[in-house]
């Protein structure tokens, strides 16, 4: 890694579980375009505020009763006035049975968007044709398998390092209310091992507050 590779080298990998095969074009591997968005996110922060974009759309008439969607996107990153683009992406207008098709703005967007954010290496591993190798596939999934078990337990171990500090019964239930969907987000497996140590805190907080 060098600093101008920093950005490339944090965010060249790519989550198989977003990423599915299309038999179109001779078969392309085709990224989740909110996957993308999430990782800028987690890269640069809130878009609008670590990042963003802008966009301006065109329309091109061709022979044959065909019309695309151009967006043409530039994206900037740290401050407004660090960007570059634009980057073009396009989408039919009209679909197979010549009816329009209400997300073609949107699907170009995206394949623009995508497009840009890989210049900073966002998914570069599928750019640069690694997924056509089964074998880097599966060592993606066993890493990022083992990526998210450990984030999990993380966690849940931090629930429940916070409900241990609870000492009454209204911390307690102030804090199992805040922490709901953190838990709902949980693997089974962690989520049974922190309602288990919520049960077994409850029961030492009841008897001081029957006193």
């Amino acid at each position: 890694m060098t600093s101008n590779t920093k950005i490339w080298d944090a965010v060249k990998n790519t989550d198989p579980h977003h990423v599915k095969s299309v038999q179109q074009r001779g078969g392309f591997s085709a990224i989740d375009a909110q996957y993308t968005i999430q990782r800028a996110t987690e890269q640069f922060g809130p878009v609008g505020q670590g990042w963003g974009y802008d966009v301006e759309y065109d329309y091109k008439q061709l022979p044959g009763d065909v019309c695309l969607i151009f967006a043409y996107v530039t994206v900037w990153h740290g401050s407004r006035e660090n960007k570059y683009g634009p980057i073009a992406g396009c989408n039919p207008l009209l679909d197979a049975k010549k009816r329009v098709d209400d997300d073609a703005a949107k699907k170009a967007l995206t394949d623009a968007l995508t497009k840009a954010l890989s210049h900073l290496g966002f998914s570069a591993d599928v750019f640069l044709g690694m997924y056509d190798d089964n074998k880097y596939v599966q060592a993606m999934r066993v890493k990022y398998t083992a990526d998210k078990e450990a984030d999990s337990k993380d966690a849940a171990d931090g629930i429940i390092i916070g409900v241990r500090d609870t000492s009454t019964l209204e911390e307690y239930e102030a804090y199992k209310n805040s922490v709901i969907g953190e838990i709902a987000a949980l693997p089974q497996g962690f989520a049974s091992k922190v309602q288990q140590a919520f049960a077994e805190h409850k029961k030492t907080i009841q008897p001081q507050a029957a006193e």
